[in-house]
Parts: structure tokens; C-alpha cells; sequence
């Protein structure tokens, strides 16, 4: 008996030894991941925080022991010391250009753009600058390259600009690399003076200085999955795993919640919603009488679907009675347009926009792919009626009967252009869908309002 109980206390220890061996494993199989993690998320900025203590040690105390001077005896440099001065001053303009801040002291929220070109994304992240500044926060901009026709900075918002190169594709990875470096001297620079400012990056090309910058303060603001824009080919999945590399290790703001969603099957935590609408002045001006039936923006890249735009306005050239209206930013697209439509306007500001919009029936998008698709939801503002593919964006605001007007991206042309004339031929119908677009516009527009305030108690509470 005693020999039994001996056994079985034997055993006993050897279930426990193995289950606290097996734990004991498993809790270094989880030290081991949570390191690798960490290594992942923070070795770019912790080995640039070295690298920039190793070269203050290496360089700049030489440097300055070189160039000072003293009244009695004057400073001989030795050759080692000599050739670092000259390396220094041949680089130093290139690294330091535009580095001037207007006063970085006061920012706290600094937006990352790739450039203040005339477009939605620019757009909304420059109205969500503004109004956190208008709220009472220190904003600032970063500007990545320069852009021929740029939005105007009406809110007189700080912009620091790491370069003055235009913005062109094929050269972009190659002035990358100079770029990383500014930046990267424009964070020791605040961080000298002892701000640590909130980064905030708006577009996939600014996310590889994201890493530039420590996870607290690291945030991406998403208003679109922007590998869509490559269609879905080879480059398409390496932007996308790219930007997805990024995203798992940025706290991140989605625009809608469509892009919430997104996102959460991509298997990324989205810490909260920045839900774009359209600015109110589009619902302020008024104007009883419409004579512009069809009002298309036209932009380039594949997923806008030029082709399809020229297709449509094709069928409807020789009808007199139709009258048709081209807004863009292009020259070419403009020229190209021109002859065919009642009126082009190139490059509009926001009141001539609007007024464009009240006089206007329908809002014609003919887009791939819209993250979200403001210039609908603007016309909206003014009762003018959309008529747009489901392309993604547009299903946050056309809701209730709007949604009969959101057409299957399988849909024939021919067939878009059936409802189009049907819609312009039925006063009832039209009168309908204005009421209720002006309903959707006020109710978002009141939803809108209130973002500040939970977007600043998000990131300050990181």
C-alpha cells in the first residue's frame, strides 16, 4: 500500500515537473515574440537614436574642437579632423535645407503630407489641421515634395517643407532617401527643445518616415485602401503589404465606417473614426433655378475611369437639350473635354464649387474605386441629386432612397445613361431625391461636428 502510495506521488510530481516545464516554455515562447515584436516596432527609431549619439561623439565633438578658436592660440586642426569639416560642409546644406521651422515650440499635432496638391485626401486632412486648430491644439504641416497648383492655406496653418522638388513618380524613390534624412532632422530637432509631438501621416508615401518616430506618438489617418489605386496586380500586393507592415504598428484613424471595416478584416485594430463630411458652405448657397443637367469631376488614374467619363459624355454630345459640365484639375483632361461639354472649369475654388453645385440637378461618378467620394456628398449639400457605381465610399451617405441611384459597378453604360435621362425627365422624382439628400447632408454635417473632441482625448490619452 505504502509502495502505491509512493507511485502515485511519483507521478503526481511528474505531471506537475511536466506541466510546469511546458509552461515554463511557453511563457519563453511568448518572451521571445513580444521581443520580436518590439524589435520590429521600434528598431528603426531606437538604432537611429544610436547611431545619431554615436555620430555626436564621433563627428560633431571633433568638428567643433576644429573650428573653435581662442585669442592666444590658434586652432590646428589635425588632417583627420580637417577632411571631417570639409565632408560636413559639403553635406550639410543638403540635409539641412528648409529645416527652419516657424515655431516648432507650439506644435503638437504635426499632419504628414506627400504634397498640398489639389485633391480630396489633401483636402480633408487639411480641414481636420484646421480644425483641431481651431479647437485651440498648436498644429503644424510637413510637406513632402512640392506641387505645381496647390490648395490654399487659408487657415494660415505652420508649413515646414522637407524639399521643394515637384512631385513626379518615376523619380519619387530616388528622392526619397534624402527626404528619410530631413526628417529625420526635423524629430531631433523637436526633440531637443523637449516636444514630443503627435505624428499624424495622411498617404501611403509618407508612411516609410512613420518608422521615423516612436509608436506612442506614431498615428496613420486612412481614407482609403490606397493599393487599390495599382488595381490588383504584382506592385498591388507589395504596396499593400507595405502599407499593412506599417498600419500593425501605428495607432490608426479610419475616415468612415466602410473603411472601419476594411480594415478589421485585414486583421488591424482601428483605435477610432475621423468621419469625413462636407464643409457646410455647400448647403448655403441656394439657387431655384437649375440649368445644369449633368455635372461630372474628372481626375486621373485608372480607378476614376476617365474612359468610362468620355464613353458617357459621347452619348449625349449631339442632344442639345442636355446640358453638360466638366470640373478638374487637369490641363490635358481639360483640353481634351472642352469641345464636347456645355462648360470646363479648370482648378475652381470652394464658393465657385458650390455655386457650380446649386445649379446643378445631377452629380454624375463614374469611379472604380472612391474611399470615400466627396464631391458627391458636396453636391448633396446643395440638393443636387448623385447618380453614382458603387465604388465604395458613396455607400456612407447615400442611404434610404439613395441607394436605389447607387448603381451595380457590373451595370452597363448604356443602362446609366437610361436612368440619368429618366431622372432628368421626371420633375416628381427629381424633387424626391433633392429633399432627401438635403436631410442626409444636415444629419452628417451635426455627426461631423463633434470628432474634434473625441480625436483629442484619443491621441493625447496614448
Amino acid at each position: 500500500m505504502n509502495q502505491l502510495k509512493t507511485s502515485s506521488a511519483s507521478n503526481n510530481d511528474l505531471v506537475a515537473f511536466q506541466a510546469r516545464a511546458c509552461l515554463e516554455a511557453v511563457d519563453q515562447l511568448d518572451f521571445i515574440v513580444n521581443a520580436l515584436n518590439y524589435l520590429k516596432e521600434h528598431a528603426v527609431y531606437n538604432w537611429l537614436g544610436s547611431f545619431y549619439s554615436h555620430c555626436r561623439i564621433l563627428v560633431y565633438r571633433p568638428l567643433v574642437s576644429a573650428l573653435s578658436t581662442r585669442p592666444s592660440v590658434p586652432p590646428v586642426p589635425t588632417p583627420w579632423k580637417w577632411n571631417w569639416v570639409q565632408l560636413s560642409s559639403m553635406f550639410w546644406p543638403l540635409i539641412s535645407k528648409g529645416s527652419k521651422p516657424s515655431d516648432p515650440s507650439k506644435s503638437t499635432f504635426i499632419f504628414v503630407v506627400s504634397a498640398l496638391k489639389i485633391s480630396g485626401g489633401v483636402f480633408e486632412a487639411y480641414r481636420l489641421a484646421s480644425e483641431l486648430r481651431d479647437s485651440g491644439e498648436d498644429v503644424m504641416l510637413v510637406v513632402m515634395w512640392s506641387s505645381p497648383n496647390e490648395i490654399e492655406n487659408t487657415q494660415q496653418i505652420p508649413i515646414r517643407r522637407l524639399t521643394g522638388w515637384k512631385t513626379r513618380v518615376a523619380i519619387a524613390a530616388f528622392q526619397l532617401p534624402i527626404i528619410v534624412i530631413r526628417f529625420w532632422w526635423q524629430t531631433r530637432r523637436l526633440k531637443s527643445i523637449g516636444k514630443h509631438p503627435i505624428w499624424i501621416f495622411t498617404h501611403y508615401s509618407t508612411l516609410p518616415l512613420a518608422m521615423l518616430v516612436p509608436k506612442w506618438c506614431r498615428w496613420s489617418f486612412v481614407q482609403d485602401l490606397e493599393w487599390r489605386f495599382l488595381g490588383e496586380g504584382v506592385s498591388a500586393q507589395l504596396l499593400k503589404k507595405f502599407i499593412m507592415a506599417v498600419y500593425r504598428r501605428s495607432h490608426l484613424i479610419a475616415a468612415n465606417t466602410g473603411l472601419e471595416f476594411a480594415l478589421r478584416r485585414c486583421e488591424l485594430k482601428v483605435k477610432g473614426l475621423a468621419p469625413i463630411w462636407a464643409d457646410q458652405t455647400f448647403m448655403q448657397i441656394g439657387n431655384k433655378k437649375r440649368d445644369i443637367d449633368i455635372l461630372m469631376v474628372l481626375r486621373k488614374g485608372a480607378h476614376k475611369r476617365f474612359d468610362l467619363y468620355l464613353a458617357f459624355i459621347s452619348q449625349f454630345v449631339q442632344q442639345v437639350n442636355i446640358r453638360m459640365v466638366v470640373i478638374t484639375t487637369e490641363d490635358k483632361i481639360a483640353d481634351q473635354v472642352r469641345p464636347l461639354v456645355s462648360e470646363c472649369h479648370v482648378r475652381v475654388n470652394k464658393i465657385e464649387i458650390a455655386a457650380l453645385y446649386a445649379r446643378t440637378k445631377v452629380f454624375l461618378l463614374l469611379s472604380e474605386h472612391e474611399g470615400f467620394g466627396l464631391p458627391p456628398l458636396e453636391a448633396m449639400g446643395a440638393g443636387c441629386v448623385p447618380v453614382c457605381r458603387d465604388s465604395g465610399g458613396p455607400q456612407s451617405y447615400m442611404l434610404g432612397a439613395l441607394r436605389e441611384l447607387l448603381l451595380p459597378l457590373t451595370l452597363p453604360l448604356t443602362e446609366v445613361c437610361k436612368i440619368v435621362t429618366t431622372l432628368l425627365g421626371d420633375t416628381v422624382e427629381f424633387q424626391r431625391y433633392s429633399e432627401v439628400t438635403r436631410h442626409i447632408f444636415h444629419e452628417g454635417l451635426a455627426i461631423s461636428g463633434k470628432r474634434i473632441t473625441k480625436i483629442k482625448n484619443l491621441m493625447l490619452e496614448q
